[in-house]
């Protein structure tokens, strides 16, 4: 992760700040546990004006992730986040250039995953039901994923591990 901190923030000197630099700069500033110039860096891009819509929904989405690592107070914006991501990238899963819809695609799994932990974590009545309805739309997202092409093979391992992770936090876990 350092390195990657190092290798981004030469990007984002490089690039003129462009806002997919200071994304990936924001993404390992997290991996450093360094949240508050991580949250910087994501407001920054959100504050650009012609920010192309998967750049702002990933940018959403890593703001989410961030938020979850805050307080309670804090960590009760993860969802709307990630709900806000999931709202953008879905209009972007169909898109006519493919590496737009498959990173969408992507994103869409991961923002489905993130609500199923921030679920986890907050005061919601049912948890059990709305966490296993968002595991198993990530796991269609994943599947329609690999349908496209096996490269996306991974992806059912990530639902498949956050699965575990935030049956095991339930009470009683689920199966």
């Amino acid at each position: 992760p350092a390195m990657a901190e190092r290798y981004a923030a030469d990007a984002v000197e490089v690039s003129d700040e462009s806002p997919e630099c200071v994304l990936q700069w924001a993404k390992a500033l997290t991996e450093l546990a360094k949240y508050g110039e991580a949250v910087a860096q994501c407001r920054q891009i959100l504050d650009h004006e012609s920010l192309p819509p998967l750049v702002r929904a990933r940018t959403l989405h890593q703001m989410g992730v961030l938020a979850a690592f805050g307080s309670d107070e804090v960590a009760k914006r993860s969802v709307p986040l990630h709900n806000r991501a999931i709202e953008i990238a879905d209009g972007l899963a169909a898109d006519e250039d493919s590496e737009i819809a498959a990173a969408a695609g992507e994103l869409l799994v991961d923002a489905h995953l993130a609500v199923a932990a921030g679920i986890t974590r907050g005061e919601w009545d049912k948890k059990d039901q709305y966490v296993a309805q968002w595991i198993g739309r990530a796991s269609a997202l994943a599947e329609h994923l690999i349908e496209r092409d096996d490269q996306y093979l991974p992806q059912r391992l990530k639902v498949a591990v956050t699965a575990l992770n935030v049956g095991s936090r339930l009470q009683p876990p689920i199966d």
